[in-house]
């Protein structure tokens, strides 16, 4: 079930204000809609998602995936297992924290979320269709 919580406002150091907070679990709505619809929104804040105990971790930058980090890869190749594993396993479970500003990571991604999700959505046809 999604669920949106309004969270007490507080200033995190190096983040801002967190103003919102995005919950729930991906049998309702999968990775690709809820990036998108964070980049159509255009917030900054970051992801956690749980995979079957694996732990991910994702920024964004005014509606951009800007960091991507999950089970020793970081940046597309690691959003891209992101997605096929939380397709495989739509129990995982996934937050979003908006904050005014994005955190600072190192950027690995440097596409638009939009062209990103469209050419990774792709590359998985092409994984499962080779399997």
């Amino acid at each position: 079930m999604l669920r949106e919580i309004q969270v007490e406002s507080q200033d995190l150091p190096g983040l801002g204000q967190v103003t919102a907070h995005l919950s729930g679990e991906f049998h309702e709505f999968n990775l690709a809609e809820l990036l998108g619809w964070v980049a159509e929104m255009s917030h900054s804040g970051y992801w956690t998602a749980e995979v079957k105990g694996d732990l991910a971790y994702m920024v964004m930058d005014r509606g951009d995936v800007a960091y991507v980090e999950f089970e020793g890869e970081t940046g597309r190749p690691a959003l891209l297992n992101l997605m096929n594993r939380t397709e495989l396993s739509p129990e995982s479970t996934f937050q979003f924290v908006r904050t005014e500003l994005a955190p600072a990571v190192p950027r690995n991604i440097e596409e638009r979320t939009e062209r990103l999700l469209m050419e990774v959505t792709v590359d998985l046809d092409h994984i499962r269709a080779n399997h």
